[in-house]
């Protein structure tokens, strides 16, 4: 049986793959969200991690088991506009209202709650480079990068 925080890792991938966002993605199950920023980021990437760490005392309780997985997403931007980054950032916001208080259930029997999420990285503004240009709209380029937590509670 795999350990819980890696099968909840490979059920929250399977799910953002089988439910419609307003782009497409094809999320991929890693251990490290960590890309070749010339080679793969020319496309949005999704990448869906056991988060290592630790739950607070707080999210915990008494006798709860609590895990936490990450979501990444990441994509190198050539002069885009406001909205195409706004696009983005609603992608992150549309991918945690799917997953908010959402029960995941697994092929060995267990069963999550997701309690709560947290951004690590709601988008990261020192990777983009702001381009201005006279008479037209100022343009990005950079890395877009956001990453989020989710906690997930195992239900008995």
């Amino acid at each position: 049986m795999p350990a819980n925080d890696v099968e909840l890792a490979e059920e929250v991938t399977r799910a953002l793959a089988g439910a419609e966002f307003s782009a497409c993605f094809k999320p991929e199950r890693v251990y490290v969200p960590d890309w070749d920023l010339k080679a793969e980021l020319g496309e949005l990437q999704v990448c869906v991690f056991p988060d290592t760490r630790t739950a607070s005392s707080r999210e915990r309780g008494c006798l709860n088991k609590v895990f936490r997985v990450g979501v990444a997403f990441a994509q190198r931007l050539k002069a885009r506009e406001l909205a195409e980054i706004d696009k983005l950032l609603a992608l992150t916001q549309e991918v945690s209202d799917f997953l908010e208080l959402k029960f995941i259930s697994c092929e060995s029997g267990r069963r999550y709650q997701n309690t709560g999420w947290e951004d690590r990285v709601r988008f990261d503004p020192t990777q983009l480079s702001r381009e201005k240009r006279p008479h037209e709209p100022s343009s990005y380029s950079g890395n877009f990068l956001s990453v989020t937590s989710y906690v997930f509670l195992l239900l008995r």
